[in-house]
């Protein structure tokens, strides 16, 4: 056994990882030399023709919505765009699939608060009925469910772009 064999042996004797191959003489056909590999398309992905035309009819037909109700429907088309560009999620409490990723962040009765990066629709009424506030925000706009003595579940809604 001359050394070329030793080292070969000993080659053979560690685990090879998915997607690389041994050198040429140890039995591989095909050697993944650098310029073999192929370069990841790093250009941002195209989006759907689609999505991009519901996304702009949702903001057409919300000019003539009051201020709350606006806010709330662009946030959903917004939310509904990011799911098609990038799919969905699941819930953070009861890991459900859950297609809109709305951050969510709820202030309870004891002054604790939580930050979700998503709940189901369950989940979310769950903790409007027993937070004092839930704020669901998505860039610039944010819907803000409150609980008032009066009015169990006001909705208050405002964008940073309207101010």
């Amino acid at each position: 056994m001359g050394p070329m064999q030793a080292a070969d042996s000993n080659h053979l004797n560690q685990p090879c990882t998915k997607g690389h191959l041994y050198p040429p003489g140890i039995g591989a056909s095909i050697w993944h030399s650098p310029a073999n590999f192929m370069i990841p398309d790093r250009r941002r992905p195209s989006v759907p023709e689609r999505a991009l035309q519901e996304y702009f009819q949702s903001i057409s037909e919300s000019t003539g919505f009051p201020l709350p109700k606006r806010t709330q429907h662009l946030l959903m088309a917004r939310a509904e765009l990011e799911y098609q560009l990038r799919g969905g999620s699941v819930c953070s409490m009861c890991e459900t699939a859950v297609r809109h990723i709305i951050p969510v962040l709820v202030e309870r009765h004891d002054g604790t608060r939580v930050q979700y990066r998503c709940l189901c629709r369950r989940c979310l009424e769950a903790e409007k009925a027993v937070s004092m506030m839930v704020t669901l925000r998505l860039g610039e706009a944010c819907v803000i469910y409150t609980r008032e003595p009066e009015d169990a579940m006001k909705e208050i809604a405002f964008s940073a772009a309207a101010s």
